[in-house]
């Protein structure tokens, strides 16, 4: 396992046995903001700064409970502060499976309009298992189309991948 899941599925444990998930999800969710932040990064990863400061400052800033200070202790000690997106998305990925709602990314040329996002939802809704969880995405190197990921699938209906195909099948 790597480090983000590692510290992701010690999270979910120590929620979970606390029954306090949400919590937690609330706790990771505002460190995450907080440390996407340049100034706070940098304090962070400042090697003069005592880590008992480091602490604090990620405490008073999230609300942290002791467990959740000590688990802020073991992210400081990975050193994957600055790498703490990695720990939020793997930490969100395993509370949506353990609350039954499947993450989806939508990605497309430019950002969908209300109706075609509703007809997105009510399709995934009809072939997804709990509840569906959408992002949508823009990626203005996509020609058309979309590409829709979840669970480790991508499903990718874009135009892009259509003429590689039509392409490839040429040669």
């Amino acid at each position: 396992m790597n480090p983000s899941a590692t510290l992701a599925h010690a999270a979910i444990r120590y929620g979970s046995k606390s029954n306090n998930l949400d919590q937690w999800k609330d706790f990771i969710d505002t460190a995450n903001a907080v440390l996407q932040k340049p100034d706070v990064l940098g304090f962070i990863e400042h090697p003069l700064v005592p880590r008992p400061e480091k602490i604090d400052l990620l405490t008073q800033a999230s609300g942290a409970d002791p467990r959740q200070v000590a688990w802020l202790r073991l992210v400081l000690e990975a050193k994957m502060a600055k790498r703490f997106d990695s720990v939020h998305s793997a930490f969100i990925a395993e509370y949506n499976k353990a609350n039954g709602n499947t993450q989806v990314e939508v990605i497309s040329r430019s950002m969908l309009t209300q109706e075609q996002k509703n007809k997105v939802q009510t399709g995934l809704n009809s072939k997804l298992k709990g509840k569906v969880l959408v992002r949508y995405t823009v990626d203005k190197r996509m020609l058309g189309g979309i590409i829709i990921r979840y669970e480790k699938k991508e499903i990718d209906l874009s135009f892009n991948r259509i003429i590689n195909q039509l392409s490839a099948s040429e040669r």
